[in-house]
């Protein structure tokens, strides 16, 4: 089973973040945040790039850069009752979660 929520905060910013869950042992899954553009993830077990988790969650909403992906969460009320995250951040750097985000992401550069 599979479910994207917005919820759980950010590692790096700490505002909610877009996450996708997957419990098949190849799933993809992802926490991505909006705001500042933060992304990780994993896909058939292997960690992935912050660029193409964006391009994945931005073509999956319909929308073409983080400016509008942030427009369409601010109708949504976050519900973090889901997850904190799907990722574990525990003992991780918070120089090397920095350099997950990309805050001008968009389709052109996925």
């Amino acid at each position: 089973m599979d479910i994207e929520t917005y919820g759980g905060r950010c590692p790096c910013c700490e505002k909610p973040m877009l996450q996708k869950g997957d419990d098949s042992t190849h799933g993809f899954h992802f926490d991505a945040c909006p705001h500042c553009g933060f992304a990780c993830g994993e896909s058939n077990n292997e960690t992935m790039d912050a660029a193409p988790i964006w391009g994945a969650v931005l073509d999956h909403h319909g929308v073409a850069d983080l400016p509008a992906l942030r427009a369409y969460v601010a109708s949504l009320e976050p519900d973090d009752t889901f997850w904190p995250s799907v990722m574990d951040y525990a003992g991780k750097d918070r120089d090397a979660l920095k350099a997950r985000c990309l805050p001008h992401a968009s389709l052109a550069e996925a």
